[in-house]
């Protein structure tokens, strides 16, 4: 590897590739075989892993790190910064505090006034919260401390919040007789500011207040930086003019607009969303907390009747439709409910109809007819060519019945809608039955000579052009 000019880039990545092994196989039974599918999985669909780092404490280099990811390294210099930002001790002032020792405490509330009393043990666990998060902090900030092999910088904002906080910590030092609380510190600068206040190099920032001095061996030196200096002039810059060349294609490139048209299609289409689509009417689900659930809706009489003409015999039926809802329920196909809503009357109509008398005399019958094809390979003709033949989505559909009459298919779809003249069916329904007809064709192989919709409420077929 070391003949390569990033060679100690590959060696570090190799090591990495060990690890990302190692982890596989502790979460994972697949072996190496399975480790090597992993790897090609990622790489097929586009995926990478993370480069490995190169940069060791040992390289003149600078890092950035959060305090948790500099655990267990060092360096020579280490700059310590944003001591001054206070402590995120929000959870510890919630209405609510839990503790795994100590269990949860709530603020009381006074029914009649609104207003919130805090109660014994939210305050306790909220002071044990607090030192717990205190103690986080301080954690942290030895570990801050410690990383440094010969020097250590700490920055703190020359501002009058920093002044306003030395008076406030010498005060507190002063006044506790040079053994501050640390639990009361707002912010890791506060315990900074409490040693230097004590040490013997802290004199600049001591002021007039008598604080009791420590000795000790460390040594500190407390600077103040301003931006003075006048910026260097910088040498009078050349002109460049720019190419035409690259600027057209710079400005082409800019003004480039994508086409849209496949990000808006829809990936599949169901012919119910598209019998829709075309329908003014809105249809509203009952509201789930409705206190009546002993009725059911429109919606729900039609799928119970939907439900009753896929798995009822209809030989039975044909004989007695009572007999056979019940049958039904007795399997637990449909529910005592949808049971009683099946207007028999009009299921009875269906029996005695001409359409009824054709699917008796054919040698097969499907129901539920499912289907998935690509919309753009129906060929279709006229309008609806011109509005999906170049359409690459798939479409999913179920054909309520369908059977075969002298070497052809006949489409059944079964309607529940109350309407009072066929043609208003006919209209709503026309574009469902045309891709149907499309789509079995394609699949079977087979031309649909008829396509029927059988109108429960209007107790007749209405056969739909195809054309």
């Amino acid at each position: 590897m070391s003949v390569y000019s990033d060679g100690e880039q590959k060696k570090a990545n190799l090591r990495l590739l060990l690890e990302y092994a190692k982890s596989y196989e502790q979460n994972s039974s697949g072996g190496l075989s399975g480790f090597i599918r992993y790897l090609n999985d990622v790489s097929e669909n586009g995926g990478d892993f993370v480069r490995a780092s190169i940069v060791s404490p040992a390289d003149n280099a600078v890092s950035v790190k959060t305090i948790h990811k500099s655990k267990g390294l060092e360096y020579p210099f280490v700059f310590l910064c944003g001591t001054s930002r206070r402590f995120n001790l929000i959870d510890c002032r919630s209405r609510m505090q839990i503790n795994l020792e100590l269990g949860i405490g709530f603020k009381i509330q006074n029914l009649e006034s609104g207003q919130l009393y805090d109660s014994f043990p939210r305050f306790a666990i909220s002071c044990v919260n607090k030192r717990e998060s205190i103690s986080e902090e301080m954690r942290l900030l030895y570990v801050a401390l410690t990383r440094a092999k010969e020097r250590l910088f700490i920055t703190v904002p020359d501002s009058e919040n920093t002044r306003r906080r030395i008076s406030e910590c010498a005060a507190q030092i002063a006044a506790e007789d040079g053994k501050p609380s640390a639990v009361k510190a707002g912010s890791m600068l506060d315990w900074l500011l409490a040693a230097i206040l004590t040490h013997p190099d802290g004199s600049r920032i001591q002021n007039e207040v008598d604080i009791p001095v420590r000795t000790g061996r460390s040594r500190i030196k407390i600077s103040s930086y301003e931006q003075t200096a006048a910026p260097e002039e910088l040498p009078e810059e050349k002109r460049a003019f720019a190419e035409e060349q690259s600027v057209r294609k710079l400005l082409d490139n800019f003004n480039y607009r994508y086409d849209s048209k496949l990000t808006e299609t829809l990936a599949k289409l169901t012919i119910t969303e598209i019998a829709k689509s075309e329908s003014d009417e809105v249809f509203l689900r009952r509201p789930e907390f409705a206190a009546d659930h002993s009725r059911l809706t429109a919606a729900e009489i039609g799928t119970a009747t939907h439900t009753f003409m896929q798995y009822a015999d209809y030989a039975a039926a044909e004989i007695a439709p009572e007999a056979e809802a019940k049958r039904l329920e007795t399997l637990g196909i449909i529910s005592a409910a949808e049971c009683r809503s099946l207007d028999l009357k009009h299921i009875k109509a269906f029996f005695r109809s001409e359409l009824y008398a054709r699917m008796k005399r054919s040698p097969e019958i499907r129901r539920e007819q499912k289907f998935l094809v690509e919309i753009s390979q129906l060929g279709l003709d006229g309008s609806y060519g011109l509005e999906y033949n170049n359409n690459s989505s798939m479409l999913q559909g179920i054909a309520d019945c369908i059977f075969y009459e002298d070497g052809g298919i006949v489409l059944v779809d079964y309607k529940t809608d109350r309407v009072r003249t066929e043609d208003v069916l006919a209209d709503r329904y026309r574009r469902q039955l045309v891709l149907y007809s499309a789509a079995l064709e394609k699949i079977f192989h087979v031309r649909v000579k008829q396509a029927f919709l059988y109108s429960f409420s209007l107790d007749k077929e209405i056969e739909i052009t195809l054309t």
